[in-house]
């Protein structure tokens, strides 16, 4: 498996001064890592019904609140931690 497929963007070119055109390499992951493709497909395929979380009474609002909620849950679970502990913005 090559993981650099897992990835969006790791096959840009970008410029360099001279003119010549290079791929690009990340050396600063912890400000800008490159998105999972499958979260970038997940986020391309919600944005339909994006709106205000917590909110708004409208279709989309509920639809973006439950995602949110629902998204929140794993997250903080996965790292051991109780929800009723610790708040995950």
């Amino acid at each position: 498996m090559n993981y650099r497929d897992l990835f969006v963007g790791l096959d840009v070119q970008v410029p360099l001064l001279d003119g010549r055109q290079v791929t690009y390499v990340n050396l600063d992951n912890a400000a800008s890592t490159p998105s999972l493709r499958h979260v970038a497909d997940c986020v391309q395929n919600f944005l339909g019904y994006y709106s205000s979380v917590h909110r708004g009474m409208g279709f989309k609002s509920q639809v973006s609140t439950h995602a949110y909620e629902q998204a929140r849950i794993p997250m903080i679970c996965r790292g051991g931690l109780w929800a009723g502990w610790f708040t995950s913005i």
